[in-house]
């Protein structure tokens, strides 16, 4: 079964971003890393996540590139990666990043869908990770 389970929106200054969604929308920031230029919100269901740009090529693992999407990503909880990344590619999606273990779960991998849409697909967050 595969979930949707965070936007991730790409910024060029995340502690403003932070600060504007904590203070205009009410947020309540869960994780905020400043080294890592990320952080997420409490939500209910889907959560929100910010990223500065600047560390794509961080999280991406060296693999992303000019023309790749920018602005935003869905990111879906699989518990079959591998047949998730099949079945995207399959479905006419563009292998970003290959499978790999990150900081917030065992299996990540990034697909360009069609229309330009990054999509990361994972396996359950690591306790801790999301």
């Amino acid at each position: 079964m595969t979930q949707h389970a965070m936007t991730i929106v790409y910024v060029d200054n995340m502690p403003e971003c932070v600060d504007f969604f904590e203070n205009a929308m009410g947020l309540k920031c869960r994780v905020r890393d400043e080294t890592m230029g990320y952080a997420d919100f409490e939500g209910q269901g889907t959560n929100l996540a910010i990223l500065d740009k600047k560390n794509m090529q961080k999280v991406m693992g060296g693999n992303w590139k000019s023309g790749n999407p920018d602005g935003f990503e869905l990111t879906f909880v699989s518990d079959n990666v591998k047949a998730t990344l099949d079945k995207a590619v399959s479905a006419g999606a563009e292998l970003v990043s290959p499978i790999s273990e990150k900081g917030w779960s065992n299996e990540v991998c990034y697909v360009k869908a069609p229309g330009g849409i990054l999509v990361e697909i994972c396996a359950p967050f690591k306790p801790g990770g999301q």
